[in-house]
């Protein structure tokens, strides 16, 4: 029954305030972006499987980032020498990398 003094409008609001994005949403985020990368970008399952394995912790990888871009530039630095062997840039794939960290960060 509602709570006459909460009504049934004001909970729902507050159910939405508190929704958290699932890893489908994420995943479905990153391949509407991914269609517009240049090339052949990870898949997301694979971006994911990539920063935990990079990561010191791989149940909480991105914990000890203060924001999308120190974590950014650690992936950046962390797979240098990859992309010079593989003569490819992190950056086009930035917005992709941003969706894996947000999906991470929901996941903790």
């Amino acid at each position: 029954t509602p709570n006459p003094i909460r009504g049934e409008r004001e909970f729902s609001v507050v159910r939405e305030a508190l929704w958290i994005p699932s890893m489908n949403h994420f995943s479905n985020l990153y391949e509407e972006i991914a269609e517009a990368v240049p090339g052949e970008p990870p898949s997301f399952e694979q971006l994911i499987k990539l920063v935990r394995d990079l990561a010191d912790d791989p149940e909480q990888p991105v914990t000890g980032f203060t924001d999308f871009e120190e974590f950014f530039a650690w992936f950046d630095t962390l797979t240098g020498y990859d992309q010079l062997d593989q003569d490819e840039d992190v950056l086009p794939h930035k917005l992709l990398l941003e969706v894996v960290y947000d999906a991470l960060l929901a996941e903790q």
